[in-house]
């Protein structure tokens, strides 16, 4: 709270996006959350119900095959956080182009031609 006593959040806010280690962090996954949620998509929180989705479903093997061919998964579970947020931008970024969110009334409409 002193930090922020002396500075703007704005500038805090920034500085955490920067990855500057000399400003007050909440922890790997919540300044990750904090900044997603203020307009900064370039951040993914990551925790262990996300690393199994990306595990189960063969995006973790599917990155790690094209970028680091020499990974231990076992390793990258235990160990590397930064990993995992790659993978997650870099399958949107490949496969993420076709998906359009369209609005309010279209989801609903299609949630009752399903019966959802």
């Amino acid at each position: 709270m002193e930090y922020l006593k002396e500075h703007k959040v704005s500038e805090w806010i920034k500085r955490l996006d920067n990855n500057d280690m000399f400003v007050p962090r909440l922890g790997p996954k919540s300044d990750e959350d904090f900044l997603k949620e203020h307009g900064f998509f370039g951040h993914v929180p990551v925790d262990r119900h996300t690393k199994r989705f990306l595990f189960r479903t063969g995006i973790l093997h599917w990155y790690l095959k094209k970028n680091e061919k020499n990974a231990d998964v076992l390793k990258i579970f235990e160990e590397d956080y930064e990993v995992f947020k790659r993978a997650i931008i870099e399958f949107c970024k490949t496969f993420g182009d076709n998906i359009k969110i369209g609005k309010k009334e279209k989801i609903k409409a299609c949630r009752e031609s399903r019966n959802i």
